[in-house]
């Protein structure tokens, strides 16, 4: 009885350290401060996905594009230079005589009609940039440029037996009728007569750009500012006209016209953009009102040694359609209307770089074009090279200066890049 009450009691014993032990292996409860503090930290949320890429001037985006530029290569095309004079005939050989206009068998073969100028190369190039966080106000420059180009036309004759008979026809302003003036004999003096033409053309724009719409797909912007415009042409005719006989002879002239038209003037105009995911169409046009200066330079010479026993040669003022009644440097001033319209239709390359191609036209009123300026009556009184070394004006002065007005165009084809960041 003794041994089991033993055996019980240290049974009890073990079961109370073991229970003991395992009791301070449990941690006790955290007041919930503590808890809070230890608690995992909560996952973050997953990354929100890459907004879709956007192109330029597709709604909200085109918020971002603060500056653009443009370059293009320009194929043009001017209103043919006018040259309505009849410069050289031609006719049947009468000795003494020249071929005169309206004489039988007398036909013009230079001169009386347009000199086509072909194609002009050239090139433009604007930037701008927006002055506002909104994009909706900005400021444009442009400068257009056409390089001059020349051309030629010319008839000649060498004197020989059966060779053309040539001859500068103009009406004799002592007699009011129609004349002329040998420039090639058969047998005589051989004779050329050559017409060049050439043209040039700059355009500078500064102007303010107005945001008046944009959207997902449309873009509508005012544009106005200053513009300057300038036209510059050349008319020359030269001849000569050595003879085939005898000492060695010089007989030259040169009759030129000079015009330089400048445009000065405000202008306000529209352009509008079409978007379909990378391919675009955009037209623009404008309209500047201002004043064109044009001034018309007349300038010539014969140069010739038929005077000095052919030795050494004398320069004399004039030369046909030149005389000193006209030589020199009027201007006047014009109101004049300029204008242009252009569109393109381009594909977006990168969100910063486009290419695009596309139709130009450029008009301008009040410009004086120099074959215009070209007056035909002579006064033969005051031309060395119609009556040889000359005494002085006898009657009406003539030619005198020439100040005509004429519409110019010129258009063609652009294509260009478009940068814009």
């Amino acid at each position: 009885m003794r041994l089991k009450r033993t055996l019980l009691a240290s049974l009890g014993s073990l079961l109370t350290g073991t229970g003991l032990a395992l009791a301070d292996d449990v941690p006790a409860p955290l007041p919930a401060a503590a808890a809070a503090e230890v608690a995992p930290a909560a996952q973050p949320a997953p990354p929100a996905p890459p907004p879709a890429p956007c192109l330029p001037l597709a709604g909200e985006c085109d918020r971002g594009i603060r500056m653009w530029g443009t370059a293009e290569y320009l194929a043009w095309w001017m209103k043919d230079a006018p040259s309505p004079v009849p410069l050289v005939t031609a006719g049947p050989t009468v000795p003494n005589l020249a071929p005169v206009l309206g004489a039988p068998g007398t036909r013009v073969v230079l001169g009386s009609g347009g000199v086509a100028l072909d194609t002009f190369s050239g090139g433009r190039f604007a930037i701008g940039g927006w002055l506002n966080r909104d994009a909706a106000f900005g400021a444009e420059a442009v400068y257009l440029f056409l390089g001059d180009r020349s051309v030629g036309r010319s008839v000649s004759s060498t004197a020989a037996p059966g060779s053309a008979f040539l001859a500068v026809p103009f009406v004799n302003a002592q007699t009011g009728l129609e004349s002329s003036t040998r420039l090639a004999a058969p047998g005589e003096f051989a004779g050329l007569g050559r017409l060049s033409v050439s043209s040039g053309l700059q355009n500078g724009e500064l102007n303010g750009v107005w945001n008046l719409s944009r959207g997902p797909e449309w873009t509508v912007n005012l544009v106005g500012g200053f513009r300057y415009l300038n036209l510059h042409e050349r008319w020359t005719f030269e001849t000569s006209s050595p003879a085939v006989v005898g000492p060695a002879d010089v007989f030259t002239t040169r009759d030129s016209f000079a015009a330089e038209n400048d445009f000065y003037g405000g202008q306000l105009g529209l352009r509008v953009e079409r978007q379909s995911g990378r391919w675009f169409v955009n037209a623009t046009t404008k309209v500047a009102l201002g004043n064109m200066h044009r001034q018309v330079t007349a300038s010539g010479e014969l140069v010739t040694n038929d005077f000095s026993g052919f030795t050494v040669p004398q320069v004399f003022p004039g030369g046909y359609f030149t005389q000193p009644t006209n030589l020199g440097s009027p201007a006047n001033d014009r109101f004049s209307v300029v204008a242009d319209v252009s569109a393109s239709v381009g594909y977006q390359l990168t969100r910063a770089a486009r290419v695009f191609a596309g139709y130009s036209f450029l008009y301008a009123s009040a410009v004086a074009r120099p074959g215009d300026q070209v007056d035909r009556r002579i006064n033969p009184s005051q031309a060395a090279a119609i009556v040889g070394v000359p005494a002085g004006l006898v009657g009406p002065a003539a030619p005198v200066p020439q100040l005509r007005s004429s519409d110019f165009w010129a258009h063609g084809l652009n294509v260009g890049l478009d940068l814009r960041y």
